[in-house]
C-alpha cells in the first residue's frame, strides 16, 4: 500500500520534509519484508507512554504482518525541548520528532504495568524508596528493567519465563500493559535500523501474548 503523505507537504518547513522523507524511506524498506495495511488507531490516551509527551499528534496506524504474526505500527509526534546556546544567552526551544510506537492486544489481563530500562538514579531511589517489582529468579530482566505495576497480582500471574527472557535480551525498550492491551517502543525517534527492530520485536512479543 502507498504511504499517504501530507497534502501541503511542500509548505512545510524543511525539517518537516525531511522528516517525511524518512517516514517514508522506512515505510518502503518495511514493505520489503512484511505485509502492510492500514489500520484504525488504537486509543493510547490511558497509556503513560503516550499520555506523558509533551503535545503528542497521532497521524496514523498500519497492521504490519508476517508469518502468522502481526501487530499495529503507530506513528506518533511530539515535542522535545532543548536549550539553545547564543550570543545573548540561553533558552529553551521546542522540536518535534515523529516515533512508531508498537500496539498490540494480549490474551491475558497484564494490569496497569510500566516497564522501562533501568537508570543510575532508579537504583539509587530503590535503596531509600523501594517502589520496583523484581521479580525472583529473573535476575538479568530485573537488573535491566523498571518495573512499576499498579496491579502486582495481575501482572505475576499472566506473565510467563518466556516472556521475561525476551524482555530481559531487548535494549532500550520500553512496554506499558493495560489490561490486555500492550504498547511499546524504542527510544530513538524515526530511524530505519530501529524500526526495522521494532517490527520484529512487535511480532515475537504478539506471538508470546496471544499464545503463552
Amino acid at each position: 500500500m502507498k504511504l499517504k503523505l501530507p497534502r501541503n507537504l511542500q509548505l512545510l518547513t524543511k525539517a518537516d520534509r525531511e522528516s517525511w522523507q524518512e517516514v517514508q524511506e522506512i515505510f518502503e524498506a518495511l514493505e520489503k519484508h512484511y505485509e502492510i495495511t492500514s489500520a484504525r488507531n488504537p486509543n493510547l490516551k490511558d497509556f503513560h507512554l503516550f499520555a506523558d509527551k509533551q503535545k503528542p499528534s497521532f497521524f496514523n496506524s498500519w497492521r504490519l504482518r508476517k508469518d502468522g504474526q502481526s501487530f499495529s505500527l503507530c506513528l506518533i509526534e511530539y515535542e522535545t525541548n532543548f536549550q539553545e546556546v547564543g550570543i545573548t544567552g540561553a533558552s529553551i526551544k521546542p522540536l518535534r520528532h515523529k516515533y512508531f510506537f508498537g500496539h498490540l492486544n494480549a490474551v491475558k489481563d497484564y494490569g496497569r504495568t510500566l516497564i522501562r530500562p533501568e537508570t543510575l538514579g532508579d537504583k539509587i531511589s530503590e535503596l531509600f524508596l523501594p517502589n520496583e517489582l523484581d521479580i525472583k529468579g529473573f535476575q538479568k530482566f530485573n537488573w535491566k528493567y523498571y518495573v512499576l505495576a499498579k496491579e502486582k497480582d495481575k501482572f505475576l500471574a499472566s506473565t510467563t519465563r518466556k516472556l521475561l527472557n525476551f524482555l530481559a535480551d531487548q535494549n532500550n525498550l520500553q512496554v506499558e500493559f493495560n489490561g490486555n492491551r500492550c504498547l511499546f517502543r524504542l527510544d530513538k525517534a524515526v530511524n530505519l535500523k530501529e524500526t526495522l527492530a521494532l517490527a520484529e520485536i512487535g511480532l515475537e512479543l504478539e506471538r508470546l501474548l496471544r499464545f503463552s
